[in-house]
């Protein structure tokens, strides 16, 4: 039986960070972050140079793979468990009756296509136009822009993705007024775009994804990497050979710096939140946040100061518990090398490459700008 357990290794979807979510695995009703859980599980029980491979992972280590929290997971399980129209499987134990150490999991369902999930999806913020704090993306929103770069290359696509609301609607299990809202936030925030617009909701828009993250999805070549004229046709590379060097040079630059930033956030994160006075004020700030623009929306003026008073309050309690914890706010927050480009090689600003890395012509190694 060991020999099917699915090992984390550089070939497997998520170390090379993304995971596989079948269209209708989508269609069976998951919240955003279960059907995460559920991808995943997918995502190792179905590699193709592993077959009948399990998915071996503690609840812990289950939940970061999605960006879930532990107590999601286990909820994930017992509504996968319950599901109609999927082979599912769970193993406790080994052959000997002994309890093994994190359970096996196995998921099968026969789908017409799966949408990849990128991971850097999942923790890179956008500026949503909206007057507030850059975010990451909500489930349906990564969801959508996933649909659209899983199709950036299909050849059957004229330099997009054509659907209307409803189509998407079915191939995402959610409602087309739902569907319609997501698109227009993203719109808005120009991370994806809409060369062609359908006349109704029923009528197909074409949709293309910014180039930014086509270039970090590896569905854009990179224009700063040129052939080498000069050498003899039979030494020549190809672009294709010079593109996939740059990508590999690219990723082998940003991704562990990006990493290991967001690791260290996440662990400060729970190591606070294990904090019961510490959860108990976070929990009462974020409350209050949405009461202060409530009422300063509605006219309270006496309420809205007192609200804000006892938010300032908070807010030192907040960092002296911090302090005891050995930390600060400021590590709450991931530390980038590059505030520019937050370590991810494109400047947040207008997504062209930052100054901070720079690709020679021949693309054979990277070196930083002086």
């Amino acid at each position: 039986m060991s020999e099917r357990i699915t090992e984390q290794s550089d070939r497997e979807p998520l170390s090379l960070g993304y995971f596989r979510s079948p269209y209708a695995l989508m269609r069976l009703g998951l919240p955003g972050k279960q059907l995460k859980i559920a991808s995943v599980i997918y995502s190792y029980s179905n590699l193709k140079r592993r077959p009948g491979a399990q998915c071996a992972m503690s609840f812990y280590k289950l939940a970061g793979s999605a960006g879930a929290s532990v107590s999601t997971a286990k909820r994930a399980i017992r509504r996968i468990e319950t599901l109609q129209g999927i082979d599912f499987t769970k193993e406790s134990r080994d052959d000997d009756g002994r309890r093994l150490p994190c359970s096996r999991y196995s998921l099968h369902i026969k789908s017409g296509g799966a949408v990849t999930h990128f991971r850097f999806l999942m923790s890179l913020k956008f500026d949503m136009k909206d007057g507030n704090a850059a975010r990451t993306l909500r489930d349906l929103e990564e969801t959508i822009v996933s649909i659209f770069l899983t199709n950036a290359t299909n050849p059957k696509a004229k330099k997009g993705f054509e659907c209307s609301y409803e189509s998407l609607a079915h191939m995402t299990g959610r409602s087309a007024r739902g569907v319609e809202e997501a698109i227009r936030r993203l719109l808005r925030a120009g991370i994806i775009h809409r060369p062609k617009k359908g006349t109704s909701k029923h009528r197909k828009s074409r949709y293309t994804v910014c180039k930014k993250l086509r270039l970090m999805a590896g569905k854009e070549k990179l224009e700063d990497v040129k052939p080498n004229a000069e050498a003899p046709a039979k030494d020549r590379r190809t672009r294709a050979e010079i593109d996939a060097d740059a990508r590999t040079l690219w990723e082998r630059h940003f991704a562990p710096l990006h990493a290991r930033a967001q690791a260290i956030a996440d662990a400060n994160v729970r190591r606070a939140e294990s904090d019961r006075d510490y959860a108990a004020v976070h929990k009462e700030i974020r409350g209050l946040e949405p009461a202060i623009a409530r009422a300063k929306h509605d006219g309270d003026r006496r309420t809205a100061e007192q609200l804000t008073r006892r938010h300032a309050s908070l807010k030192v309690l907040q960092a002296r518990i911090l302090s005891r914890l050995g930390l600060t706010a400021a590590d709450l927050q991931p530390k980038y090398k590059c505030t520019v480009c937050e370590d991810t090689g494109f400047r947040k600003s207008d997504g062209r490459m930052c100054d901070c890395w720079r690709l020679p012509k021949s693309g054979h190694e990277g070196e930083k700008a002086n």
